[in-house]
């Protein structure tokens, strides 16, 4: 992902000593460089804040910039958080530290029906929260021809910035 600091800056405009202690703050954060992933347009790391567990960050961008960043924390007062701030920094000062992986799709591509079956209840057996969210999805895919149902339809999040993530 390559950004600038205009990028990082852009959404978080609203208050300058607010925005200043963000980047502070965001260089300072441990975002572990393990876990800062980029599969295609999306970019996902895990970042240490005051929980136990680790913050989950998430961004998608297209040709014209990112069309959607969030976290897990629970930061709520408009723009970006400092975690999200800080794996764009990371992105910035460390690209070296971004995982490259193949997008899931192409992952998948490969495995036969048996292959992704096995795949999804092993996945439900460790995480049995992902029961509820197949059963949700089933009846969309019943009723979807089978080439739209592999073609996620992108959306794009009301307040956008633009970033030359290429």
């Amino acid at each position: 992902v390559r950004v600038d600091v205009a990028h990082v800056v852009g959404p978080c405009v609203g208050d300058a000593q607010y925005f200043g202690n963000q980047v502070r703050q965001g260089i300072a954060l441990q975002v572990k460089p393990s876990n800062v992933v980029r599969r295609g347009q999306q970019l996902q790391a895990e970042v240490e804040g005051s929980q136990v567990e680790p913050y989950t960050v998430q961004i998608t961008w297209d040709g014209v910039g990112i069309t959607q960043a969030s976290c897990t924390c629970p930061y709520d007062w408009g723009g970006w958080c400092k975690h999200i701030v800080a794996t764009l920094l990371v992105c910035l000062h460390n690209p070296a530290q971004v995982e490259e992986r193949p997008v899931l799709h192409t992952l998948l591509a490969g495995l036969d029906r048996e292959q992704l079956h096995t795949l999804l209840v092993r996945l439900v057996e460790q995480r049995p929260g992902l029961a509820d969210v197949i059963e949700g999805q089933v009846p969309a895919l019943h009723a979807q021809p089978a080439a739209d149902a592999s073609m996620p339809r992108p959306r794009r999040s009301p307040s956008s910035r633009s970033c030359d993530c290429s």
